[in-house]
């Protein structure tokens, strides 16, 4: 009987189809997000929730969050802010249901949500510079290799700055 089985087996013809190419994402980072966009969505969505908090001290603390946050982006602060604003009562909704049950810890939450900020914004900028003096070492740009040398150790340290404030 188990030989019968093997012999149906062997004469049964498979018809295999190919699978249906996978679609192309065009812009991977608008499907799956990065770490860092995960963090502005929480970070601005929670400064939103604590600015329509009608606490009067929520004012000052937020002053004080944004001003952090805009010397951490720079120059991006405000095209960062201009990409979310369409997004914001969704991210604010967000937030509200990751953070609206703890109110006491908001300030709590918003400090690490800068510091991962920071770090991520300042892991970026290092990525970038250490990719740019690849192609300058290439090109034998010894100046540039210079430069982007020194900042990336100016980066290297603020980045374990950062840390360090962390595990306070």
């Amino acid at each position: 009987p188990e030989s019968a089985v093997w012999d149906d087996l062997k004469n049964m013809k498979m018809d295999v189809k190919p699978s249906a190419p996978k679609p192309t994402i065009l812009n991977p980072k608008k499907e799956t997000g990065t770490h860092l966009d995960m963090i502005e969505r929480r970070m601005f969505g929670l400064l939103s929730l604590i600015e329509k908090s009608s606490a009067d001290s929520a004012t000052n603390s937020v002053q004080a969050y944004r001003e952090q946050i805009k010397k951490i982006a720079d120059t991006k602060y405000d095209e960062k802010i201009a990409s979310l604003e369409p997004l914001m009562s969704d991210i604010t909704f967000e937030a509200e249901a990751f953070y609206g049950a703890d109110q006491k810890n908001w300030d709590n939450h918003m400090k690490e949500l800068i510091l991962n900020f920071e770090e991520d914004v300042i892991s970026q900028e290092l990525i970038t510079s250490m990719n740019e003096m690849k192609l300058a070492e290439k090109a034998k740009d010894v100046e540039r290799v210079t430069e982007l040398a020194k900042k990336s150790q100016v980066l290297s340290i603020r980045k374990a700055e950062v840390g360090k404030k962390r595990r306070k």
